[in-house]
């Protein structure tokens, strides 16, 4: 009798922009350990991303149409997740709020660099379903306890920039079961590979959530549902 076919998870990881010459987020996501996930009947993918737009827009497609992922976790740098793992709460529809460009002086299309309206427009979330909570809490007590070496805390501004650009995709495509984590940058206290150790809980803690039904149910509505407005611009 054939063995049960493996799912899929996928991780994603940029790679290189402005002044890094190595991006810790693409690093982190390929030390992952395969092994440890053996006994889960999960199959890891791990792809790295340009930092560009349109290849943004590509390669998530791909990820969801190719490989059917029961999880897919992206991960990117940011200064301000100084020695702490930033899980983000939501991403900002709104295209027109991406606009720095990427690493080929473009913009999302659709994203004029000529002209901006300048009155302000009520902004367009889309959130994860993810319980991000009880991940937030469980890290925290693996670092606590001293088992890991970086705490968690929850974002709700992902930094309007191909880090939220990606998000903002594949939670369109399917907000239960994605997950955005902002990692720090090394420093001589802080390695790859502590980073690698924390995103390989992250998955468990991910994976065991979807297993419960904890973080929500599967529904065509879910994306209208995870939506929400503000009415005034505040970043």
């Amino acid at each position: 009798m054939d063995s049960k076919k493996k799912e899929n998870v996928v991780l994603t990881g940029f790679g290189l922009f402005r002044t890094y010459t190595m991006n810790p987020s693409w690093e982190a996501v390929r030390l992952i350990d395969e092994q440890k996930f053996d006994c889960s009947n999960i199959e890891l993918v791990k792809i790295q991303i340009p930092v560009a737009y349109d290849e943004v827009e590509k390669c998530v497609k791909e990820i969801w149409k190719k490989y059917q992922p029961k999880l897919v976790i992206h991960c990117g740098v940011s200064s301000m997740a100084r020695n702490c793992l930033h899980l983000e709460k939501r991403a900002v529809i709104n295209k027109e709020r991406y606009c720095q460009p990427d690493i080929m002086s473009c913009l999302p299309k659709c994203c004029p660099n000529d002209h901006v309206d300048p009155s302000p427009k009520p902004l367009d979330y889309v959130c994860t379903e993810m319980h991000l909570e009880s991940i937030r809490d469980e890290i925290n007590k693996h670092y606590y306890d001293g088992h890991i070496m970086i705490p968690a805390k929850i974002s709700d501004f992902a930094g309007e920039f191909l880090c939220e650009f990606i998000y903002r995709c594949s939670l369109q495509y399917d907000c239960h079961r994605t997950l955005f984590i902002h990692v720090p940058d090394i420093n001589r206290d802080l390695s790859i590979e502590d980073i690698a150790k924390c995103l390989e809980l992250i998955i468990h803690l991910a994976l065991k959530q979807l297993d419960s039904g904890s973080s929500g149910f599967y529904s065509s509505k879910s994306n209208k549902q995870s939506r929400i407005q503000s009415n005034a611009i505040d970043r």
